[in-house]
C-alpha cells in the first residue's frame, strides 16, 4: 500500500506531486499508471501538470477519478483526500464514469481490457452463465 502517513505526521502535497512520486517510486510510465487507474494517459498528464494545456485552465478532478487513483495506488479515497493539499473536487461525473470500489474490480477491468476480443466474448459468456446460475 502506498502510504505517506507516518504515525506522527501527515505529509501534505499536491495531487500532481502525489501521482508523479508514485509513478517514479513504482517505475511506472504514465500510460501504465493511467491503465491501472482506468483513466486516460492524457488525463493523467493534465493532472500531473495541474492544468489543461489546450485551455490553460486548472484541472479539477472528479471524485470518481480520485477514487480510481486511490485504488491504483493501493490507498483509499479518504487517505488520498487527507494528503492532497487544497484540492478542488468536481462532484459532477459523467454517467459512464463508474467508481471502482475495490482492487478486485480494478483487476477485473484491467484484465478484461488486456484480453483478446475472442477471450473477452468468452469471459462475458461465462459471466452470463454464472449470473443465471446465481439467480435460479
Amino acid at each position: 500500500m502506498y502510504n505517506i502517513l507516518s504515525e506522527k505526521e501527515l505529509y501534505i502535497m499536491e495531487l500532481k506531486t502525489f501521482i508523479n512520486s508514485y509513478r517514479t517510486e513504482h517505475n511506472l510510465t504514465m500510460e501504465q499508471f493511467a491503465k491501472s487507474a482506468s483513466l486516460s494517459k492524457g488525463y493523467i498528464s493534465m493532472l500531473e501538470k495541474g492544468y489543461n494545456p489546450q485551455t490553460g485552465k486548472k484541472i479539477i478532478p472528479s471524485i470518481s477519478a480520485l477514487n480510481n487513483i486511490a485504488i491504483a495506488t493501493g490507498t483509499d479515497l479518504d487517505h488520498l483526500l487527507k494528503i492532497i493539499d487544497d484540492i478542488e473536487v468536481s462532484l459532477d461525473s459523467p454517467a459512464q464514469d463508474l467508481i471502482i470500489s475495490n482492487p478486485q474490480e480494478a483487476q477485473l477491468i484491467i484484465g478484461y481490457r488486456n484480453l483478446t476480443t475472442a477471450n473477452q466474448k468468452e469471459l462475458l459468456a461465462y459471466l452470463d452463465m454464472k449470473l443465471n446460475m446465481q439467480t435460479k
